[in-house]
């Protein structure tokens, strides 16, 4: 049995653009299977079944065990004309996308290191790109002291 996480499993699917029955059936489960492990009440899935998400999916083992809160949006967030150019498959693809790439960022921004005393700095373009830089950690969740 492989632990996943319900939240990745989400994102996976709807950045795929499927639907909780599409991926029941291309891995051979039924729909409400697919809701169970997505409502995190099946947290554990046989091995066979976890190695066919990856494949099916498209991601790597390791994406659908890591534990990642995902943003979402209010109908605001999203301007169009019509909402028929626009359907709901095509903003939970938008809304998946976002998420993987905020995750991305936080991944990228955990190994960025500002560290020493910018204040006794003359520059004062150096003390502004690290409050820049504080204000992306802040957003992606990120946590740094201020120094």
């Amino acid at each position: 049995m492989r632990k996943l996480s319900a939240a990745m499993v989400v994102l996976a699917r709807e950045y795929r653009g499927l639907t909780q029955e599409e991926l029941g059936r291309k891995l051979g489960v039924t729909q409400a299977v697919i809701a169970k492990i997505e409502g995190g009440i099946k947290t554990e899935v046989p091995e066979i079944l976890f190695d066919d998400l990856c494949d099916v999916l498209d991601f790597p083992a390791e994406f659908f065990q890591q534990e990642e809160d995902l943003i979402g949006f209010g109908s605001s967030a999203y301007y169009y004309r019509k909402k028929q150019d626009l359907t709901a498959s095509d903003r939970k693809r938008i809304h998946g996308m976002v998420n993987l790439i905020r995750i991305q960022l936080k991944r990228l921004l955990s190994f960025v290191d500002i560290s020493g005393n910018f204040q006794s700095s003359t520059s004062r373009n150096t003390v502004e790109i690290r409050q820049k830089w504080l204000m992306l950690f802040a957003y992606f969740g990120i946590c740094r002291t201020a120094q």
